[in-house]
């Protein structure tokens, strides 16, 4: 809530609040595996020269998109914990306000050797690298020469969210295609379930995260519902997953 301009904001956010509401009343909300997602990551000191570079890893996947909501940042952080530095690069539309999407990238970038960044319009996405879309602005793919650039740029909200993931996986599908990876994380509501659709259809692997050990299974129930999905599994093994598809040349 603001401290001012309450009047318009509530004008402005009264779809949203509503539509929350909605959802969150026929949710099933996790708290024990809440609990158990919680981290103990400490900060670590990062390597004054880190691979950002593909190595064994072949260029089968150029890509890995993610989308995620409720209970989303402890998952991310959980997630990234297990990843190599020289992974292909990721995306990530994280359902979160205005600056808070700055601060949550600056503290996963003090605990893990991989580069995560707030992503600014025209950042490349490079291996090692991590870009986390701005809180109150959607954030896309584009192809630029052999590689890829994300655009980060205001616009209406899709599905009462801005970011969107479904934004994010609909240019990824047109513009990674099949060399893409989708994961959709424990999350309220059905966005990023249209967008990974779209991204199966051009030929991309999708992974959602499983019931079991999602806080809120919202999300990745709408995109198994869409035939999105390849591979359901628990929080736990996505990390190698990502590893053993990203290696399969």
């Amino acid at each position: 809530k603001p401290e001012l301009g309450l009047k318009s904001y509530l004008e402005g956010a009264n779809q949203v609040i509503m539509q929350t509401l909605r959802e969150a009343a026929h949710t099933k909300l996790n708290l024990t595996k809440f609990e158990k997602i919680q981290s103990t990551s400490q900060p670590v000191e990062k390597s004054s020269t880190g691979n950002r570079k593909l190595t064994e890893f072949e260029q089968n996947i150029q890509l890995i998109a993610l989308g995620a909501s409720t209970g989303g940042t402890q998952a991310i952080e959980a997630l990234l914990k297990e990843l190599p530095v020289n992974l292909p690069g990721m995306v990530i539309v994280q359902h979160m306000p205005e600056k808070f999407t700055e601060a949550f990238a600056k503290r996963l970038d003090s605990l893990f050797e991989l580069e995560i960044i707030e992503a600014k319009d025209g950042d490349e996405v490079l291996p090692g690298r991590v870009l986390i879309a701005p809180g109150n602005l959607h954030m896309t793919v584009m192809r630029k020469g052999i590689g890829f650039i994300v655009r980060v740029k205001d616009g209406p909200p899709v599905g009462y969210h801005r970011p969107s993931i479904d934004v994010l996986f609909r240019s990824v599908a047109k513009e990674v295609g099949k060399k893409a990876l989708g994961v959709i994380l424990t999350g309220m509501g059905r966005d990023g379930s249209k967008g990974m659709a779209e991204m199966k259809k051009q030929g991309a692997i999708n992974i959602a995260q499983d019931e079991g050990s999602c806080v809120v299974y919202s999300m990745p129930k709408e995109a198994i519902a869409e035939n999105a999905v390849d591979i359901e599994q628990p929080l736990s093994q996505i990390s190698q997953t990502i590893i053993k598809i990203c290696k399969a040349g």
